[in-house]
Order: structure tokens, then sequence, then C-alpha cells
């Protein structure tokens, strides 16, 4: 199962015992963004290098130790 297929729960878990990074979810989101898109034409667009960006930014707070929000370095698409 791609990180991309698991629910923002599962993955917050994930993120919280380090087991994945939050730029590790971005990736597998926009990747499955890259396959998928041609055929379903759901974006009206799509921002690469500040979600990745953001996933840096999310990655050095956990690794900070900060008290984050739940969805906090989990990729959402709106």
């Amino acid at each position: 199962m791609e990180l991309c297929d698991k629910s923002a729960m599962d993955l917050s878990k994930l993120l919280r015992k380090g087991k994945v990074s939050s730029r590790e979810i971005t990736e597998s989101v926009l990747k499955r963004i890259e396959e998928k898109e041609k055929n379903l034409n759901a974006y009206i667009t799509t921002v690469k290098d500040s979600a990745l960006k953001q996933a840096d930014q999310a990655d050095e707070k956990y690794r900070r130790g900060e008290d984050l929000p739940l969805l906090a370095g989990i990729a959402l698409a709106v």
C-alpha cells in the first residue's frame, strides 16, 4: 500500500513515531497525481515546489519535537 492510500490518522501516527516523513507522504501524493491527472483532470493547480518545501518544514518541526496539530505534515487536496 502506498502512503497516499493511507488514512490521515494512520499517516499522523506514522509521522509522530518517525516511521515516515512528511516529504515521503507528499512525494507519494504528487506521484499519484502525476499518474492519474491526465485521465481525471481533477486539479486546476498543483504546487509541487511549495508542497515539498512545506513538507520539509514540517519534518524539521517534528525533529525538534514541537507539539503539532494532527494533520501537520500531511498533504491535502481541496
